[in-house]
């Protein structure tokens, strides 16, 4: 509920504020004195669009700050949603520019002006005769009549099949498409597996093409070293028939017997070396391995390889699953009829059990607007309104419309009057009339999912008497449900107040402006008054207005 509201240099408003309570609070005061401006000032609190037409003369700036208790469950969510910490109040704070720029702070923390009209509309709910938000948008009559019914699961019913429906017509839609895009690339995906098909590339086939290649590339520069080394070892005069020669003119020659030993050995080991080496250069050279038909094979390969590859616009690696990937389109293309039927079928099941709901759902809601009907009409007729019919009608959405609370639109109408037909709430053309409708209607209405604070801008326009008094006595009844601030001219209204707040404007020699303030009992009684008898307050006006006061007490 609102608890408190700040006011800084808006307009009439220089530095105003006023405590508010649960139950009926009312707001008074003289024609003129900006009862209406202090609603926009609220408004602008929570999110209306900022005008620097509402700056107060010659103030450089304006601000207004609301204060909120015994937040609703969906607030604190939303709060949650926000980023901002739950706490026991909520104070909401924006600040106007010369300019028109607006910024807005919950609990400290900057928010969007979007952000700010989402905690809107879970705290404050306003009727008014020319108000086109709460009962006047025909939007929230679903939601209105929802509230009332016997039970929330055919509700529930409804959005789970609902779900379930949007969910098969998406696989359906997916289904269109995947067969409309195969259909076009059938003849790129038979080209594909025919031109893979004959290739049959296998994983890392590449790579191991490549490495045969180096290794042929290697073994055929090392012969070429190789064979020049057999060809210096064994050219026209061999190397070892020379050192065996060297070695037997050693052993012919008058040496010691000692050198001549050590020599000889050593022409010998030498002969031996030469053997050894040639050994292993022929081996090496015999060895086996890629001839070079294999090696044109295999670079053919890698070639096709990469052509294939250019061809299609992708890497030699990435063929083998292309090749599955196009094999398995036309898999999908060939079962596609039968894939698109099971969809269908699928769908046509969803929508059957969605429509079964929705027709639970329809007639749940004949009862409880049955209901609703007959406890507004008792309403209706202690507000002078007996000849006044309220029906809420019910009509069939078109399909593209339905949604997740059903398939049906519902909207309250009124005959206001006998041999008048029935018109939606905001065609009526009596503001008093269609004040009376809106207030019987929020009475008999449930509660548990509105704002925890309801408005009513002169509401009782253009009633007076006893209507007045039924009037008071049904708002007293519906604050007991949720706060209800009410601006009023009518003592009998104004009489019901748990907490009664005056606005009088005063002008000075240098400006005019206005102040709030809460009445005591004895101001209360002298405002009674003033309503009932204007400037010159009569002792008949200030007798009925303590009458007043004990028969609303």
């Amino acid at each position: 509920m609102l608890t408190r509201l700040q006011i800084d240099n808006i307009v009439l408003f220089e530095k105003v504020s006023a405590d508010f309570t649960s139950g009926l609070n009312v707001i008074t005061g003289e024609t003129g004195a900006g009862k209406s401006l202090l609603l926009q000032a609220l408004d602008l609190a929570l999110g209306a669009r900022g005008d620097s037409s509402l700056l107060r003369q010659g103030a450089s700036f304006a601000s207004v700050s609301a204060e909120f208790e015994a937040l609703p469950e969906a607030l604190v969510a939303e709060l949650g949603a926000l980023g901002i910490a739950q706490e026991d109040s909520l104070i909401i704070r924006r600040s106007l520019s010369p300019e028109g720029k607006t910024k807005a702070w919950v609990n400290d923390v900057q928010v969007t002006q979007t952000a700010l009209k989402q905690l809107a509309g879970l705290l404050i709910e306003r009727h008014g005769q020319h108000d086109q938000r709460g009962l006047m948008d025909s939007k929230n009559h679903r939601d209105l009549l929802d509230a009332h019914l016997a039970s929330a699961s055919v509700l529930s019913h409804v959005k789970t099949a609902y779900a379930a429906l949007a969910s098969a017509q998406r696989d359906l839609a997916s289904t269109h498409e995947m067969l409309a895009n195969s259909a076009r690339e059938e003849a790129y995906q038979r080209m594909i597996i025919e031109d893979l098909g004959r290739l049959n590339p296998s994983a890392g086939e590449e790579e191991a093409l490549v490495e045969a290649r180096t290794r042929y590339m290697a073994l055929q520069k090392n012969q070429s070293a190789l064979e020049a080394v057999l060809a210096e070892i064994e050219g026209q005069r061999l190397v070892r028939d020379a050192l065996i020669a060297a070695q037997r003119q050693i052993m012919r020659a008058s040496l010691d017997a000692a050198m001549q030993e050590k020599l000889s050995a050593a022409l010998e080991r030498a002969v031996v070396e030469v053997d050894d080496v040639s050994a292993e250069v022929s081996a090496l050279l015999h060895q086996p391995g890629e001839d070079e038909a294999s090696l044109s094979a295999k670079e053919d390969r890698l070639f096709a390889l990469r052509a294939a590859a250019r061809k299609f616009h992708t890497t030699p690696e990435a063929l083998p699953e292309m090749l599955i990937r196009a094999r398995e389109h036309l898999r999908v293309l060939d079962d596609g009829e039968a894939a698109l039927r099971r969809a269908e079928k699928q769908c046509e099941a969803a929508r059957a059990d969605y429509l079964a709901a929705c027709g639970a759902l329809s007639e749940a809601r004949e009862k409880a607007a049955a209901q609703l009907i007959k406890a507004a009409q008792k309403e209706l007729a202690a507000l002078s309104m007996a000849d006044a019919k309220l029906r809420i009608a019910r009509s069939v959405l078109p399909e593209h419309q339905w949604g997740e609370a059903g398939c049906e639109s519902v909207v309250f109408e009124i005959a206001p009057n006998k041999g008048q037909g029935f018109e939606p709430l905001h065609k009526i053309a009596s503001g008093g009339e269609l004040s009376r409708l809106m207030l019987a209607i929020s009475v008999v209405l449930n509660p548990s999912d509105r704002a925890a604070c309801v408005i009513y801008d002169e509401i009782d326009a253009g009633t007076s008497g006893a209507v007045a008094e039924a009037i008071g006595v049904r708002l007293k009844k519906l604050s007991a449900q949720q706060q209800v601030l009410v601006i009023t001219h009518l003592p009998q209204v104004a009489a019901c107040a748990n907490h009664h707040v005056l606005m009088e404007k005063h002008a000075s020699a240098r400006h005019t402006y206005t102040t709030l303030r809460m009445l005591s009992k004895a101001e209360r009684e002298a405002e009674l008054a003033r309503l009932m008898s204007g400037k010159v307050v009569t002792s008949e006006a200030k007798k009925a207005a303590t009458k007043l006061l004990q028969a609303a007490s």
